[in-house]
């Protein structure tokens, strides 16, 4: 993916969520219905656009996370309940390790089975979809096992 910059809506209401690329808006004001987009040039009126179907690339970044607890842990799996018609990749980040994994259809979910024995505290999570027109996602859920602490 590049390093174009991307910037997220989310209605509190109905948890939508809209994503808005290379307008490099510094903030955003609903009024009513409408969204406006603030930047140095002026003041835009935010719409819907159209990508007359040509596939793209989008990057999704959850964040780091301790997953609640201060304790080392391991994950061994992502579920997303999504609709897609590209191909979505699960980024997982913790210390010096950054690995990408598949994740494929299993039942009405998709999964990525992440590497065993790769543990930390702090986790960023971060989904990629690939050659993608159309993208729904519903719910994404992360297998944690925490490490048992050791007294020495």
């Amino acid at each position: 993916l590049g390093n174009e910059s991307a910037q997220y809506a989310v209605n509190v209401l109905t948890n939508a969520l809209t994503n808005y690329s290379g307008f490099d808006f510094a903030a955003f004001a609903n009024v009513g219905q409408t969204l406006y987009g603030a930047k140095a040039d002026g003041v835009y009126r935010v719409r819907p656009g159209d990508d007359n179907g040509t596939a793209m690339n989008a990057y999704v970044d959850f964040g780091t996370t301790n997953f609640g607890t201060a304790t080392s842990k391991t994950t061994q799996a992502v579920y997303l309940s999504a609709d897609t018609d590209g191909q979505l990749y699960v980024r997982m980040e913790v210390g010096e390790e950054n690995r990408v994994y598949r994740a494929v259809p299993r039942g009405g979910t998709l999964r990525a089975v992440t590497a065993r024995g790769i543990s930390g505290r702090m986790w960023n999570v971060s989904l990629e979809i690939m050659d993608v027109t159309e993208f729904d996602m519903d719910l994404v859920e992360i297998e944690v096992g925490v490490s048992p602490r050791r007294w020495v």
